[in-house]
């Protein structure tokens, strides 16, 4: 009888022991979730440019923009790129805003704001991407920081 409830003892003790192990050694604390992309930026550099005239209005004042783009990427190299093509980046972006009226820029006439931003970054998103999309520039967002219509 003494050998059984040894061999049993013993019996448990191995199970237990492999159930543990397996557990600890196979059990996974990771998430499964993939890393977030890494996304750099690249700031352009503060601009002010004229907007052109708006033909409707009677207003005389010239109406100018001021900005700060920046641009998000995921390439590290893609940086060396935007370094050499800076200037023309900054050209592009004040021919954007020079062939446009503020009737063009401000759609909803001061409602919102941000909605007229977003629309005006997706455009210079797209020139941007056209622009570079040549040299393997994969640009994921451009932001205007500080912008102002005055």
């Amino acid at each position: 009888m003494k050998k059984i409830i040894i061999i049993v003892v013993a019996l448990v003790v191995v199970l237990g022991g492999g159930l543990a192990a397996y557990f600890l050694l196979f059990s996974s604390d990771k998430d499964d979730k993939p890393e977030p992309p890494v996304i750099f930026e690249f700031e352009v550099g503060k601009s002010m440019t004229y907007l052109a005239k708006d033909k409707d209005t009677k207003t005389k004042k010239q109406v100018y923009v001021q900005f700060n783009p920046v641009i998000f990427y995921r390439d590290e190299e893609t940086l060396e790129v935007l370094n050499k093509n800076k200037t023309l980046i900054k050209g592009e972006i004040e021919k954007y805003f020079n062939t446009k009226t503020l009737s063009d820029v401000t759609r909803m006439r001061g409602v919102n704001v941000e909605e007229d931003k977003d629309r005006i970054e997706i455009q210079l998103q797209e020139i941007i991407t056209e622009l570079l999309g040549e040299m393997g520039v994969n640009v994921t967002r451009v932001s205007l920081l500080g912008f102002v219509i005055n």
